[in-house]
């Protein structure tokens, strides 16, 4: 089997409206997967470790580390990809899987930032990252509880971006598309672990900026951007999650 027959057979087609990265990528680790007896529940468990150990890079306080965390945390979203496309050659997608692989996110979606706000508050000595990390993490997991809560409501599938979609065409009579597609992948999980990546890049690369008669770093300024703008997210998702579960049920 060539990779693109596996692609068609093991990858969604997506119409999310944003990029996906890591499915170029995710194809080949799952074409050596599927030669050894490797499950995709173990897959699952390997991924939710990779995660773990990004985050615990994060918490180291420098940029050296930070980079291997990001590196790490972008391995996961990558293998992320893999489980669902091994269970889907194997024909073994199962509920099980579904949930094993639902409870890695929760447990990292809002990890990620308490590490990388307790990281930043280790390197610079200040204390309001730690507690920027806090919020943006709170409110991630704010926010994923009410999609998760409206497909529970709804009985259907997990769909996590579609009370995106009434934004996205609503910001596309006067936004370039392309950038509008941008956006769609920023404020996703899959964006948030390439941008945290890409911060601790520049970082490592490139001097620290001094910003308001202090240093913040690009990780400290990505961090205060998903701080700033991501309520907007999570008020976009309430109204239209509301309004969907109040169509669906005619109330």
């Amino acid at each position: 089997m060539t990779i693109e027959e596996l692609r068609k057979k093991a990858q969604p087609q997506s119409d999310s409206g944003y990029w996906h990265f890591e499915r170029m990528m995710s194809i080949y680790v799952t074409y050596f997967v599927i030669k050894t007896p490797m499950t995709a529940n173990q897959v699952t468990v390997i991924d939710l470790i990779l995660g773990l150990i990004g985050c615990v890079f994060l918490f180291g306080g420098s940029d050296l580390s930070a980079l291997i965390g990001g590196i790490f945390l972008y391995l996961f979203i990558v293998v992320d990809c893999v489980d669902g496309e091994v269970a889907r050659y194997h024909q073994t997608v199962s509920k099980t899987s579904a949930f094993l692989e639902g409870l890695c996110h929760i447990i990292l979606h809002p990890l990620k930032m308490f590490a990388l706000g307790f990281g930043l508050m280790v390197q610079f000595d200040n204390q309001i990252y730690m507690i920027i990390g806090i919020l943006s993490g709170l409110n991630l997991s704010f926010e994923q509880g009410l999609n998760w809560r409206r497909e529970i409501v709804l009985g259907g599938g997990y769909q996590f971006t579609r009370s995106y979609q009434g934004l996205k065409n609503q910001v596309s009579n006067f936004i370039p598309k392309k950038l509008v597609t941008f956006l769609m992948w920023f404020y996703q999980e899959e964006g948030m672990y390439g941008m945290i990546m890409i911060a601790a890049i520049l970082d490592f690369l490139l001097p620290e900026i001094a910003l308001f008669n202090g240093v913040i770093n690009f990780k400290g300024m990505l961090l205060i951007v998903y701080l700033i703008s991501y309520p907007i997210i999570t008020l976009q998702t309430l109204r239209v999650s509301t309004k969907m579960v109040k169509e669906h049920y005619n109330e």
